[in-house]
């Protein structure tokens, strides 16, 4: 009468042959390389009061620029932070159409002013594009 201890070797061992007979059979075959999604850039520009002067960041009391991104089903796309004197925010994006608002921040990520909507664009394969944000002082809360 057979134990459960032999059982178990058996049903090991099943596994064991399983196993590597399928690694055996995957050695033998190539997977065709698979390509990656199409990707353009969205590159934000923002001027405070007409100005890239980092001064004006520091005068503002603003610390970054957050963007988030949006795909127009109104999934979540991504958040991406800059500090504010970069005045400029490149990001790679997949084929798709989006939205996006850009929201002045201070130091401690508080929002410095309500977002700035971006329109609806949208990006295909190696598309740049570039859109231009003016936050105006008069805006700041």
């Amino acid at each position: 009468m057979p134990t459960n201890a032999g059982r178990s070797c058996v049903v090991s061992l099943s596994l064991a042959l399983c196993l590597a007979g399928s690694a055996a059979c995957s050695s033998g075959q190539t997977n065709a390389p698979v390509a990656p999604p199409q990707q353009g850039t969205l590159t934000v520009d923002w001027s405070i009061d007409g100005t890239n002067d980092a001064a004006a960041c520091a005068h503002a009391s603003i610390a970054t620029i957050e963007l988030i991104l949006t795909n127009t089903n109104g999934d979540p796309a991504g958040t991406f932070d800059q500090p504010c004197t970069a005045f400029t925010m490149s990001i790679g994006i997949v084929d798709g159409a989006y939205t996006a608002t850009a929201t002045p921040k201070d130091q401690y990520g508080v929002a410095r002013a309500q977002p700035v909507p971006v329109e609806v664009f949208t990006i295909q394969r190696s598309d740049e594009l570039r859109v231009p944000i003016e936050i105006s002082s008069a805006s700041l809360e």
